[in-house]
């Protein structure tokens, strides 16, 4: 048995598919869209990898660390024992060793050369107990007293980075 399908002429003429024209603009777009995308997730990555540089550079961790050291100082010390230098490069903190203990030790902060150093001693006879860097690469460091709270403001550079951090303690009494 045979079956013979009619051509109803429904569809002469028309041609099914694309033309090389409308490949080559399609492919010219997806190109385009590519590349954007491309552009934009390699100048992220060098973002990503630029901040994580910063954040875990050398000035990054000694600026913490300075900040730590003033911080935990300047809340066990006493008012009235704050001396700052008049130009703002030093600052000398009487502060209470142990609580409940009468005020005993004393804590200056100043720069030698590029180095933040932290001596420590006690008060009456005034001895030198110990002498510590704290950070490196100093630009610049200045005290001031802002009520009852005492600021150091910290520059450091090194070389690569620069970071300036702003401290601020709320003295004990």
């Amino acid at each position: 048995m045979w079956i013979q399908i009619k051509n109803t002429g429904i569809g002469k003429g028309k041609r099914t598919g694309f033309t090389l024209v409308e490949l080559m603009v399609t492919i010219l777009i997806s190109v385009i869209i590519v590349s954007a995308i491309g552009v934009m997730i390699a100048d992220s990555s060098g973002w990503f990898s630029d901040s994580y540089r910063k954040i875990n550079s050398q000035s990054a961790i000694e600026s913490l660390v300075a900040r730590k050291t003033f911080e935990s100082i300047v809340r066990q010390s006493c008012g009235t024992g704050l001396s700052i230098s008049p130009d703002g490069t030093s600052v000398e903190i009487n502060y209470y060793s142990s609580p409940g203990y009468p005020l005993d030790s004393y804590a200056s902060f100043y720069t030698s050369g590029t180095d933040l150093i932290l001596e420590k001693g006690t008060l009456g006879p005034k001895t030198t107990l110990s002498s510590e860097t704290v950070c490196s690469n100093v630009s610049q460091c200045t005290f001031r007293s802002a009520g009852s709270a005492v600021q150091m403001i910290l520059l450091l550079d090194d070389g690569e980075n620069q970071r300036c951090s702003l401290t601020s303690a709320i003295l004990h009494n």
